[in-house]
Formats: C-alpha cells, sequence, structure tokens
C-alpha cells in the first residue's frame, strides 16, 4: 500500500470537519437506534488509518442501509477518496455525485458544492475530461458566490484558472488568475494566494517571460518561509500539507526556469534535491522524473533520461486508467528519450501515441513537443517533406498556446528542413520568425549572467549561425551584420 502522501493528507483534510454524534452513552444510545453508524465510524477509522480496503467494506454498509443523512453523504465521499486512490476515477465520480445528491435532498448547498469541486478535480486530474471539469468548477462557484463563501469561490477560480493552463489557453488562465489575486491579501489568506501566484508563474514561463516568473516564485518563497515560522503551522495539518506542495511545485519551476535561462546542470541539480526528499506524491514525483529526464537528455545524457522517464512511467501508469493527460506526457518523454538514445522505430510509436492523445484530449503544448520528435526522425531519414510538415504542425501547436519557447524552435528546424529542400526564401522567413521570437525571450532575462547562457545554448547558436548563413546567400549583408552585430552584444 503507498504510504501515505500529500494527496491522502488533502483527503482527510476535508473529512476532518465531519461532525459526529456527542460522545459518551448518548453514542451508544444513538448507535443501537441506528446500528449502520458503528459502520460509519470504522469506515472512517480505517480510511484514517489508510486502511481502505477495510474502509471500503463499512462504508458499503453504510451506504446499503443508512437513510438519507450527513453520514450517507459522507460515506459516499470517502468511497470517492478511495477510489480516486485505487485508480478508479469514474467510480469516483460517481461517489461524489450522490454526496451531491444527498446534500442537495438535506438543503446544504454548500456541501453540494464541494462535491462539485471532487467531481471537477478528479475529470482534471485523472480523467483530463477539461471541458467537464471547467462546467463543474463553474457551478460550484455560483453557489460558494449565492452562500457568500469567498474562500471557498476563490479556490474554485484558482482551479478553473489551472485547467484553462492544462488546456493551453494561456491569456483565459492569466486573467482568471491575476483577477483573483487581485482579490486576496497574501498576508492573512497566503495559502489561495501562493497556489494563485504559482499558477501565474507557470503561465509566465510558458510564455517565455522567464524574469516574471522568477519573480513569483521570489515572493512564494518569502511567503512559505514566513508562513513555516507562524506558531499555528505546527497544529495545522492542512497548512502544513499546503506548504509541503507548493515547495516541491516552487522547486519544480524553479528548475524549468534556470533550464531554459541556459542554466540546464543547475535545474538537474534541483530537480535531483528535490526528488530525494521523503514524502514525495508519486504524481508529483513522476512530474519531477520527466523534467529532470528532459533537461539529462538537453545536457547529453540519455541513458540516464531514458532511465527516469521510465520510473515516471511506472508511476503513472498505476495511477491513470485510459487515455489520460499524464499518460500521454509520458509516451512524448520516452519517445524522445529513445531518440537521444538513436532508435528512431521505437521512438516513433511513443511519439505517435503522444501526439494522437495529446489532440483527442486537447493537450496541445504537448503535442506541439510530439510533432516536433516526429519531425526529427523524418529529417534523419531525409524525409524533408514530411519533417517540414510536422516541424509545422508543432509551430501551430505551440502558437495556439503561446508557447514561445517551442514556437522559435519550431520555426527553426522548419527553416533547416526548407533549406535543404531548395526553398531559400521560404527557410529566411522561417529563420527571421524563429530569431525574433527567441531574442525577445532573451531580451526579457533580466539577469545578465542568465541572458548569456540563453545565447550560449546550442540551439539558439545553431539557429543565429543558419540565419546568418542563409542572408548572407542571399546577398542580404546588411541584414546579417545586424543580426551578428546584436548576436555578440554581451559577450
Amino acid at each position: 500500500m503507498i504510504v501515505l502522501t500529500l494527496i491522502v493528507k488533502v483527503l482527510i483534510l476535508g473529512l476532518m470537519t465531519i461532525p459526529r454524534p456527542a460522545l459518551g452513552a448518548s453514542l451508544e444510545s444513538y448507535k443501537n437506534q441506528k446500528p449502520w453508524l458503528e459502520s460509519f465510524e470504522a469506515g472512517l477509522e480505517s480510511f484514517e488509518g489508510k486502511n481502505f480496503d477495510q474502509a471500503a467494506l463499512e462504508l458499503d454498509q453504510v451506504i446499503a442501509k443508512a437513510p438519507i443523512s450527513d453520514q450517507l453523504a459522507q460515506a459516499y465521499v470517502l468511497k470517492g477518496a478511495i477510489d480516486k486512490l485505487q485508480g478508479q476515477p469514474q467510480s469516483a465520480v460517481r461517489q461524489y455525485q450522490y454526496a451531491y445528491d444527498v446534500y442537495q435532498k438535506t438543503s446544504q448547498s454548500p456541501l453540494a458544492a464541494r462535491q462539485l469541486v471532487h467531481i471537477a478535480n478528479t475529470y482534471k486530474d485523472f480523467l483530463s475530461q477539461y471541458g467537464l471539469a471547467l462546467r463543474h468548477y463553474e457551478e460550484a462557484e455560483k453557489i460558494f458566490t449565492e452562500f457568500g463563501l469567498e474562500d471557498e469561490r476563490l479556490s474554485a477560480v484558482i482551479d478553473r484558472g489551472n485547467t484553462y493552463l492544462d488546456i493551453g489557453q494561456s491569456d483565459l488562465a492569466l486573467s482568471t488568475l491575476e483577477n483573483s489575486l487581485a482579490r486576496i491579501q497574501p498576508s492573512t489568506q497566503w495559502m489561495p494566494w501562493t497556489r494563485a501566484a504559482l499558477m501565474v508563474a507557470r503561465v509566465q514561463y510558458r510564455r517565455g517571460t522567464y524574469d516574471e516568473a522568477g519573480q513569483y516564485l521570489k515572493v512564494i518563497e518569502k511567503i512559505l518561509e514566513h508562513a513555516m515560522g507562524a506558531p499555528d503551522l505546527r497544529s495545522s495539518l492542512k497548512m502544513r500539507s499546503h506548504v509541503d506542495t507548493i515547495k516541491i511545485d516552487v522547486a519544480n519551476l524553479k528548475a524549468l526556469v534556470a533550464g531554459e535561462s541556459g542554466f540546464g546542470l543547475v535545474a538537474i541539480e534541483t530537480l535531483k534535491k528535490t526528488l530525494a526528499e521523503d514524502g514525495i506524491p508519486p504524481q508529483k514525483r513522476a512530474t519531477l522524473y520527466n523534467n529532470l529526464g528532459y533537461w539529462l537528455r538537453e545536457e547529453g545524457a540519455p541513458e540516464e533520461a531514458l532511465l527516469v522517464h521510465k520510473k515516471a512511467f511506472e508511476i503513472d501508469r498505476t495511477l491513470y486508467q485510459g487515455d489520460n493527460a499524464n499518460i500521454a506526457f509520458d509516451y512524448r518523454n520516452l519517445g524522445l528519450a529513445w531518440l537521444a538514445q538513436g532508435d528512431e522505430s521505437v521512438a516513433a510509436g511513443y511519439l505517435q501515441d503522444a501526439l494522437r492523445l495529446s489532440l483527442t484530449l486537447g493537450i496541445p503544448y504537448n503535442g506541439g513537443f510530439s510533432a516536433l520528435g516526429l519531425g526529427d526522425i523524418a529529417a534523419m531519414s531525409d524525409r524533408w517533406s514530411e519533417a517540414q510538415s510536422y516541424y509545422q504542425k508543432a509551430f501551430e501547436l505551440a502558437n495556439a498556446v503561446g508557447a514561445k519557447n517551442l514556437e522559435w524552435f519550431a520555426l527553426s528546424q522548419g527553416g533547416q528542413a526548407s533549406l535543404i529542400q531548395g526553398d531559400v526564401d521560404f527557410a529566411v522567413s522561417q529563420f527571421e520568425r524563429a530569431y525574433d521570437i527567441a531574442k525577445k525571450i532573451q531580451e526579457q532575462i533580466g539577469n545578465q549572467r542568465a541572458r548569456l547562457a540563453f545565447k550560449s545554448h546550442k540551439k539558439y547558436q545553431t539557429l543565429v549561425a543558419q540565419y546568418l548563413e542563409t542572408l548572407r546567400s542571399l546577398g542580404r549583408d546588411r541584414e546579417s551584420m545586424v543580426v551578428e552585430t546584436e548576436f555578440g552584444e554581451g559577450y
């Protein structure tokens, strides 16, 4: 059985406020009148003790015998949590829906709205059904608004903003999250503020504005440092769980920002250090492994990269069933890892699956990287027309979500494919667009050392070299001199 993770902690936290009958003689009398209550108490105790199989058996007795009541609704909530932990998300959705129905029948709309959030989270995190997730978040927000539950409404809004980011709608994600931040006081509402700020940092990272992402991460770290010194943190499992979760996410994103800013070895060191910590939930551990594998590939360690990508895949196979975004990410990473090892056939199989799943589930960012890898495979076999088609697909998917780091590289690769096919004019236009995007990214990096690291990256240097050579071949010497001057500035 998986040890208690942060995910389980959060599920338990939501159940610690379950009202129980008064203790003592009154409880025994109550149980005699309603014998199913003993099963409820036993099920709750087993759940809190992480004996989920026994908890499910006890809760089934409650569901079979209890009338419409708070305990019946809570039994469904617990069953939903167990189903989710045991890899049965569809069943979890049904249990939460049953709990919602009971709370509605007992005129407890705010508690019913919490079930809508449980349903939305399951659709988003486990089933990759983002449209259904958004609909349930919005329904929950309306109920929370009606009853004046602002903190719970903000939490649902933040989850909705995160969903927009998952499906690549970065502008909508940013506006939703920034509107939430404007309503939250970081000094008194530091938990929702740090959640929302972390999501904004993720948007800025996707957009290639690494300095802005880094600034948010620094503020989050300061707030967490202050929160960790608060006296009530030691007595609050909810606060400690939040701090632990956000610290992992901040470390992960800091590594990605460092890598994209030209410090791949720093990214690797940060990710390895985070993975060495105890208590990392499986879901987050798989993400960390995949990001570590990416930077190991970038820094020339393909064998180690393949090993950690396999670890991520093994974790995700135990957590998810059927078509899922996390499995699509694993396919893409395994494909690129096998490609780095030189096994184009195995790589192509994984990348095709990754692209198919990404298009089906509506996750263009992952689809873009998958198409890019398929383009590289085609190029290795001199299938340049096919390669160019994949590179164009990668650019379109990246452009749809504003993923500038992927946009410029897809254009650069597409320019190379066009050049080899003899279409010099189109090639130079591709190089020019790629150069302009990449130049804007590096200009937005405020730190001089990080900016130089970005310019020193092999991918960027290859782009500049190809662009200059193509300009000169067309006799566009003045333009080539401008690019050469711009590239040399700061060295």
